[in-house]
C-alpha cells in the first residue's frame, strides 16, 4: 500500500525547546495524511487499525502471558 505522507518538518524539528501543539496545529500537522477525511473520522479509523485490531489485542495478550513468568 502507498505510505501516508509525513507531517511537515516544521512540526517535527524543534530547536532548543519542544512545543506542544494546540488542536488547530495538530489538525494541520496531521491533515496531509488524512486523505480528505474529517479529523475525528480519521482518528477513529487510526485507533481502530493501530490499537483495537485483532493483531494488537493478540500481541497485548501474548506480552501479558510472557510477563506472568517473571512475577513470582
Amino acid at each position: 500500500r502507498k505510505k501516508p505522507q509525513r507531517a511537515d518538518m516544521q512540526y517535527i524539528v524543534h530547536e532548543n525547546k519542544y512545543s506542544v501543539p494546540d488542536g488547530e496545529q495538530l489538525r494541520a500537522m496531521l491533515g496531509k495524511g488524512m486523505g480528505g477525511k474529517e479529523y475525528r473520522e480519521w482518528m477513529e479509523a487510526f485507533c481502530k487499525r493501530k490499537y483495537n485490531s485483532d493483531f494488537a489485542r493478540e500481541m497485548s495478550r501474548s506480552v501479558r502471558e510472557a510477563l506472568k513468568q517473571f512475577k513470582g
